[in-house]
């Protein structure tokens, strides 16, 4: 599933630079030191966002609820956006997949292009 969202983000025209478990975030509650990667980051022009991506059936976790409230907290402290993203509609991330192999001209035969044009 990061793999999608990846997928989507390069996708995206906005997202300038994308960066995998880009930070540790810590937080010490009673004692105790919680712990949290986030998935992504991702550059856009809007600035920056944080991505983690759970399934769905998973969201309603106590401790990923709790890891994800506070890890809102911290990124939009720092003013950038939170995101939590679960399964895409299984027909865009399809499309999304199909369409990747033709976005960047240098994956393609100029040749076999021109045949093919002819």
């Amino acid at each position: 599933m990061e793999l999608a969202r990846l997928l989507f983000a390069d996708f995206d025209a906005s997202v300038r630079g994308i960066v995998a478990q880009p930070f540790l975030l810590k937080k010490v509650v009673e004692g105790k030191v919680g712990k949290h990667i986030p998935d992504c980051f991702l550059v856009t022009e809007d600035g920056p966002i944080v991505v983690d991506v759970k399934p769905r059936w998973r969201l309603d976790d106590p401790v990923v609820d709790s890891t994800f409230a506070w890890t809102r907290r911290a990124v939009e402290e720092r003013g950038w956006r939170y995101e939590v993203w679960s399964e895409p509609p299984p027909a865009e991330l399809e499309n999304i997949r199909f369409l990747a192999g033709f976005r960047r001209e240098w994956l393609l035969d100029p040749e076999l292009l021109r045949m093919r044009l002819a």
